[in-house]
């Protein structure tokens, strides 16, 4: 029996709703120690960007030269040498230079708990949102996980099975941003000559800064844009001054790196 129906109306299994809410979105991978960490974009919590890791190590393949694969990704602080990268003290968020996974284990944690979102609004179209204080953490723990909000655009510090904290303070909500005026993204772990661990951002900053909100010469209004070291004591969640800005601020900052030796 032949069935005719006209054009656009033949049922199908496939919905609106299943097309909406059957993928999944997978971004930024790094290796934190031997475990795959990495953002997963939830269909069916809005899209929330969740950071998830495997719940194991993976099987890394011998580094060339290596007299044994330990040598070349075992440390006793849980660090890889990829992880440790080209110079003491810095990690980057967006350093996937790491050597690939030969396996990967199928079971996952999700680390950031909703209604978190790692996700960042500067120059609308974002950057990198999160990244990793290797372990030891700078409290002798296991690793931080540093993140930008989606909701409000704060930066936040989150040990695995706590509660994310806060490390920068609330940007009010400016007409002009549609939203928070104090944004974060692109953040680098570093470790000054002190022993003391900082972040460095790329901040955004709606408010005109110290002059306040004003207009540029071509009417747009003047955002602020600078690299901004953020300490992980979450002293700056309530005292803007616990904020120190590294650069001058400009019109357009993206993906700050430190040099191979540290001094630039």
């Amino acid at each position: 029996m032949v069935t005719t129906l006209p054009y656009g109306s033949w049922p199908s299994p496939l919905t609106a709703d299943l097309l909406a809410t059957g993928g999944t979105r997978l971004g930024s991978p790094r290796l934190v120690g031997r475990e795959v960490w990495w953002t997963e974009g939830i269909a069916t919590e809005g899209g929330r960007q969740a950071i998830v890791r495997t719940a194991g190590p993976v099987a890394l393949p011998p580094a060339e030269g290596a007299e044994g694969s330990a040598a070349a990704t075992d440390r006793a602080d849980g660090v890889t040498a990829a992880d440790a990268g080209p110079a003491p003290g810095v990690a980057s968020a967006a350093d996937d230079s790491q050597p690939p996974a030969t396996s990967v284990p199928a079971d996952r944690v999700t680390v950031l708990p909703a209604p978190f979102n790692a996700r960042s609004r500067v120059h609308e179209y974002g950057g990198a949102s999160w990244t990793v204080v290797p372990a030891p953490g700078p409290d002798g723990q296991g690793p931080l996980v540093v993140f930008v909000n989606f909701a409000d655009q704060r930066a936040y510090a989150l040990r695995e099975g706590e509660r994310p904290r806060p490390l920068t303070p609330v940007g009010p909500e400016v007409e002009s941003a549609h939203g928070p005026s104090l944004r974060w993204a692109d953040p680098t772990v570093v470790t000054l000559a002190d022993g003391t661990t900082e972040v460095w951002w790329v901040c955004e900053d709606h408010t005109g800064g110290e002059e306040g909100p004003r207009p540029d010469a071509d009417g747009a209004t003047h955002i602020e844009r600078s690299i901004v070291a953020v300490p992980l004591d979450g002293s700056a969640a309530e005292d803007p001054a616990a904020l120190r800005r590294i650069t001058p601020a400009s019109r357009f900052v993206a993906h700050p790196r430190l040099s191979p030796d540290g001094t630039h």
